[in-house]
């Protein structure tokens, strides 16, 4: 929370992509170096719920979304979840 305040973003939880390696799962689901994922499906990232903890609810090849926060709009991509 204190990082999002200090940037002034509108949400105080969820994972920043620093990097999208070409032809990756990341890649395929749309996601861009800069999105900041908010939710996987219906699990919102939270002090309560973490990445990691919110990913395991869901297993290979489910077809879920992410919520992204992307140059000031929220996005929802329609993805296949993949193995690494």
């Amino acid at each position: 929370p204190e990082i999002a305040q200090a940037y002034g973003l509108p949400m105080a939880w969820g994972v920043y992509v620093q990097d999208v390696e070409p032809g990756s799962p990341a890649a395929e689901a749309g996601l861009l170096p800069g999105d900041i994922l908010t939710a996987i499906g219906a699990d919102v990232i939270s002090a309560d719920v973490s990445f990691i903890n919110a990913l395991i609810r869901h297993r290979i090849d489910e077809q879920t979304t992410l919520t992204v926060w992307r140059e000031g709009e929220t996005l929802t991509l329609n993805v296949v979840l993949k193995a690494r």
